[in-house]
Order: C-alpha cells, then structure tokens, then sequence
C-alpha cells in the first residue's frame, strides 16, 4: 500500500483497490501450499473459529469498502497510516499464530474478504482502477507470486525472530510517510 501511494503515485482508494487485487494474487499463490501442509481433517475441527473469522472477514471487507469510497481523500490517508500502525504493533506484540486461521489457510479467508470488498467496490466507478492499471497489476501480480516463492524458500533459512520486527519497522516507516501524504 505504502508503495502503491508513495512510488507509484497512486490516490488513497485507487491504491486500497490494487491493493485488494494484489492481496487476492498473493493469498492464491499460497494457499495450494497449505493446502498441502495442513489435513483437511484439522481444519474441520476448527469449524467455529473458521465460522467467526470468515463472518468477520465478510463483513469487514464490504463496511470497509463502504467507508473508503465515502471518505475523503486525507481521511482515507488517515484511516490507511493508522491501519500500518495497528498491523505493526500486533507484529511487535506477537499474537498466537496457531489458531484458527492458519489451520484454516488463513489465506482461503483473505480471498474470501478480498471477494467481498471486491463486490462492493465493483458497484463504483473506482473499480475501474483495475482496467485502466492492467499491465501495471499483471507486472505486479508476477512480483507478488515470485515474492511468496521467494518467501517459502527463506522459511527455513531466516530466523523467525528476523522478518516480524522488520516488516513492522516498515510498515511503522510506511505509516509516517502516507499519514504525511498529501
């Protein structure tokens, strides 16, 4: 997100929206490795946490994208600044990545949201972010497939204790720059 507003030069919802289909491309990418990792009969087990995550996700996903169109401009900047810094902090914090979820593919929930913030947004001219951008979301899908690659591979080489403080000092870093964004 921070990329797409700072780099690339794109507006606040503009970039929510590549955002979201970049999100869906990643999570795709993922989920035929968990799907290989995790036995369907432990994700079974975890029918009510699955239930209330996918609920939430549902109807996060649609609010959210009510909310982003309805927002101006530098609320929306606001809004995304704030959201860095909550990720980061939960990065910071730890939180217990084994439950629900991860046993779900917590990836199956994302696209699931992505579908559904898709949908709405669909019902707005904003939409058409996608077509206007498609080579630029093709080039950036291929990134975003190779980074999961790339990510799977460094799993068992990189300590675990090195890419979460990382990625939240990046997305503390992110955070000031697009709540400074004009």
């Amino acid at each position: 997100m921070p990329l797409l507003i700072g780099l690339f030069r794109f507006a606040a919802l503009e970039a929510v929206i590549l955002n979201k289909a970049m999100s869906l491309v990643v999570v795709a990418s993922a989920q035929p490795r968990r799907a290989q990792t995790v036995p369907l009969g432990e994700v079974a087990a975890q029918w009510p946490i699955i239930a209330n995550l996918l609920g939430g996700s549902l109807l996060g996903a649609w609010f959210g994208a009510v909310w982003a169109i309805r927002f101006r401009l530098e609320r929306l900047y606001r809004v995304i600044a704030v959201l860095l810094v909550m990720i980061a902090v939960v990065l910071l914090l730890g939180h217990n990545a084994t439950v629900g979820a991860p046993l779900f593919g917590g990836t199956a929930l994302a696209v699931i949201g992505v579908f559904s913030g898709f949908t709405r947004y669909s019902r707005d001219q904003s939409f058409a972010v996608l077509g206007r951008n498609r080579i630029f979301l093709i080039i950036m899908a291929a990134g975003s497939i190779l980074g999961t690659f790339i990510g799977r591979v460094l799993l068992g080489i990189v300590p675990s204790i090195v890419p979460l403080p990382g990625l939240a000092l990046i997305l503390i870093n992110s955070a000031i720059k697009v709540w400074q964004h004009r």
